[in-house]
């Protein structure tokens, strides 16, 4: 059929390098873009993102709603002065417009799936 979608059905993580995040005061961290504008129609976006030990994002808010499903790791999350611990299998929706932090508190990377209604966009970084 001409209206499939081409290559695989499925694919390794492993192979997208890694981009390492930088601005808003973010230390350690990085990601890699799972899915892109034309597989989802620009309905959302998906990433994994990781933030190393000791790593860090500020006190920020942002335009998008996202869902964190942590994959890996441990840290703490900070939501309009609620706090929770991180830990592989965590779900924590974040809506639009909410100040949030995140912490990695644990001697390994925090690896996390982070779900963007509507998709993010991500500026260039030099």
């Amino acid at each position: 059929m001409d209206d499939e979608p081409a290559g695989p059905p499925a694919f390794d993580p492993a192979s997208i390098p890694w981009t390492e995040l930088r601005g808003l005061a973010v230390s350690h961290a990085a990601y890699k873009t799972l899915v892109d504008d034309a597989y989802t129609g620009g309905a959302y976006g998906l990433e994994l993102t990781r933030i190393g030990p000791g790593g860090r994002s500020p006190e920020h808010t942002e335009p998008w709603a996202h869902l964190f499903y942590v994959v890996s790791g441990e840290g703490r999350l900070d939501v309009e002065g609620r706090t929770a611990p991180l830990r592989a299998g965590t779900v924590a929706p974040i809506s639009a417009g909410q100040r949030h932090n995140l912490l990695n508190t644990g001697d390994e990377d925090l690896v996390m799936l982070v779900l963007y209604h509507p998709p993010r966009k991500r500026r260039a970084q030099n």
